[in-house]
């Protein structure tokens, strides 16, 4: 028997948590850049949880579009992680917008908490009650009408949930995410 013989079985695919530790413990990771894959992560996975209307009757396939209003930390740890996270049977996008009109085209739409205030009424105005996931940062993000806030706490990161904001633009939220977060309203 050669030592060279080939293996009959298929190889592994890596799981997500592989992926993602092997990034964080990489050299080049910092602890800034590890809360940031962090924030990516949960941002990834917030819409499995998630029902859009419509999602019930087939149709040609779209890919999920994630997009990042303005120059955002997040956006590079989100283009790291979205090639290993299949939406709906295929990979998302991600894009950057830059003016809120350009918001009604995304499905999920992260947005600084450091220009939330002034940003989320115009947002909110311009997608009107299209299902667009507003997803931002911040102990009142929730008061600025986004359906999920990250929220640092000492060192961990939670996250708030609004049903109404959910309510109001058609989403379904599941019940798995409202149980895990850390305060629904």
């Amino acid at each position: 028997m050669s030592p060279f013989r080939r293996s009959s079985r298929r190889p592994r695919a890596v799981p997500a948590w592989v992926l993602c530790w092997s990034v964080l413990f990489s050299s080049a990771a910092t602890a800034h850049d590890a809360g940031l894959l962090l924030q990516a992560g949960f941002v990834s996975k917030f819409p499995g949880f998630v029902t859009w209307p419509g999602a019930d009757m087939p149709e040609e396939f779209v890919p999920f579009r994630f997009c990042a209003f303005g120059p955002s930390a997040l956006t590079a740890p989100l283009r790291e992680l979205l090639p290993y996270t299949p939406i709906g049977g295929g990979l998302p996008t991600l894009r950057r917008i830059d003016t809120a009109s350009e918001a009604s085209g995304c499905d999920l739409l992260f947005l600084p908490g450091r220009r939330l205030t002034g940003l989320a009424p115009i947002i909110r105005q311009n997608i009107g009650n299209r299902p667009v996931l507003l997803v931002s940062e911040g102990e009142n993000a929730l008061d600025h009408g986004v359906h999920i806030g990250l929220v640092r706490v000492g060192e961990r990161l939670r996250f708030d949930v609004d049903r109404s904001a959910f309510e109001r633009s058609g989403l379904r939220v599941s019940f798995r995410l409202l149980e895990m977060a850390r305060t629904v309203r």
